[in-house]
């Protein structure tokens, strides 16, 4: 079930993103509009799963090991999702 279900989410993200470069502008405005606020809620749910406890810890990221305490904030998702939409940087 997994490889269907991301199969299915990286074939519209592919089409998300050759719409967005080789559409024509009506019709990638169109697309933007329709589809960016589900694309922003997806981003805000996860980011929202993998935020600090209060030890600073992510509540959601478990550890390689059961006696290893969780990953410390920001985790490896977060990381991944700001490294994605702001190339790494801070700011």
């Amino acid at each position: 079930m997994f490889r269907e279900l991301d199969d299915e989410l990286n074939r519209h993200l592919a089409k998300l993103a050759r719409l967005s470069t080789e559409a024509d502008p009506a019709r990638a405005a169109r697309v933007a509009r329709a589809e960016l606020p589900g694309v922003a809620k997806a981003v805000s749910t996860l980011l929202g799963e993998h935020s600090p406890d209060s030890r600073g810890r992510c509540a959601t990221c478990r550890p390689d090991h059961w006696w290893q305490p969780r990953p410390t904030f920001p985790c490896a998702a977060y990381l991944a999702v700001h490294r994605a939409l702001f190339a790494g940087t801070l700011g």
